[in-house]
């Protein structure tokens, strides 16, 4: 596949995922609640990952590991966040986490409480990233995150 065939995929998916995350929120709207649950999340993330996959070519095991908190300082795995991150639309020009961009994604798409907490733990984690590098530090995020509160866990 070329790098224009790419780009355009990934603008496809990843505006395909902000269209369901923001359908998510709209039917929760009308059900009396503003934002998803983080089960929501996580279901709206999977074609994010699942472009990402062969994007970076990480092993499917080794992320399924993940979910039960295996995080190993893999090249792959660590792209694969990398991937991840850029498709949320959450990188500044810099390929670097824009922590307000995140916070007010949060906000978007989950209940006050849920994103409070959330939020709590971003934070924690964005003072935790040691690395410059793109790929390491959404992982070393990635990977805080999951540490801190697994069932907030929702990326793919």
């Amino acid at each position: 596949m070329n790098n224009n065939m790419q780009k355009n995929r990934v603008r496809y998916i990843s505006s395909a995922a902000f269209l369901t995350i923001a359908i998510l929120v709209a039917i929760n709207i009308q059900d009396g609640e503003a934002g998803a649950t983080i089960a929501q999340i996580r279901e709206s993330m999977k074609p994010i990952g699942d472009a990402c996959i062969p994007e970076t070519g990480v092993c499917e095991e080794m992320l399924a590991k993940t979910q039960q908190g295996e995080f190993p300082a893999d090249p792959e795995l660590q792209c694969y966040y990398a991937c991840v991150f850029k498709m949320m639309e959450v990188m500044n020009g810099n390929d670097q986490i824009d922590t307000d961009m995140v916070m007010d994604k949060i906000d978007a798409m989950l209940p006050e409480d849920l994103a409070q907490r959330v939020k709590e733990n971003s934070k924690i984690c964005f003072s935790k990233i040691t690395s410059n590098d793109l790929c390491v530090m959404s992982w070393e995020f990635t990977k805080c995150f999951y540490e801190l509160d697994s069932s907030l866990f929702f990326f793919p």
